[in-house]
């Protein structure tokens, strides 16, 4: 087992540049829609062959149509196999981290609804690491653990109770997924989320995000009762 790695100030934020240039390595991303098209005239469709998978999840997400956003969240568990580890770490997660402080609640609710899905793809193909400047190249891809902090705390904090309700759930089921692959470990054998990288998610979990939510300000109805509830887990 790890040792247990000291509490942060705050949580880490990925800063990446969405590729423009047609030169680089990883497709390069359209514009950011919101600023160059208004609603009325954005039309966007998934089977778009024209479109990579990256560029189709960058377009939804920025969309500023609702729907657009709810479906490609609603989408997220099986286009992330469409796409590579190293492309989803730096892209498709800072997307999620965003939707997850979306103005509006039924985009939030969507992704809490879909949290573990896509919490457990990136846990399953990527190795998550306590190194906050880990290679993004490296093999396998790194996942630094504290990138999921700012999507829980987000989630939970919510003012809207059917958001903080589904995050709180997703959460709560996620431990108990990694306390099951525990028991089954003399059983099963996981090359990327092994028992270090387990303890990683669950004091990341446990420290960070429930220990610091509790040491924030909260207003009465404004989620205590996610924290209370998860604390116990």
């Amino acid at each position: 087992m790890p040792p247990k790695h000291n509490m942060r100030a705050a949580p880490l934020i990925l800063h990446r540049t969405i590729p423009t240039s047609p030169h680089t390595t990883t497709p390069s991303l359209p514009p950011n829609p919101s600023t160059t098209q208004s609603p009325t005239s954005l039309d966007l469709s998934y089977d778009d062959v024209e479109l990579t998978t990256l560029e189709k999840i960058y377009l939804f997400c920025r969309s500023p149509a609702n729907s657009h956003r709810v479906f490609i969240i609603h989408a997220m568990p099986s286009v992330l196999t469409q796409v590579s580890a190293v492309d989803a770490v730096e892209y498709v997660l800072l997307l999620l981290t965003d939707l997850a402080m979306d103005a509006d609640d039924s985009v939030k609710e969507a992704l809490a609804t879909e949290l573990i899905p896509i919490i457990w793809w990136f846990v399953s193909n990527c190795r998550l690491t306590d190194d906050e400047m880990a290679d993004p190249t490296g093999v396998p891809t790194p996942l630094p653990v504290q990138a999921l902090t700012p999507i829980f705390r987000a989630l939970l904090l919510s003012p809207s109770a059917p958001v903080a309700a589904a995050a709180r759930s997703a959460i709560v089921e996620i431990i108990r997924r990694v306390q099951a692959a525990d028991v089954q470990a003399a059983n099963v054998h996981s090359e990327l989320f092994g028992v270090d990288e387990r303890r990683l998610l669950e004091q990341e979990i446990l420290e960070q995000v429930i220990s610091g939510i509790g040491g924030l300000d909260i207003p009465d109805g404004g989620g205590d009762g996610a924290v209370d509830e998860e604390a116990q887990v």
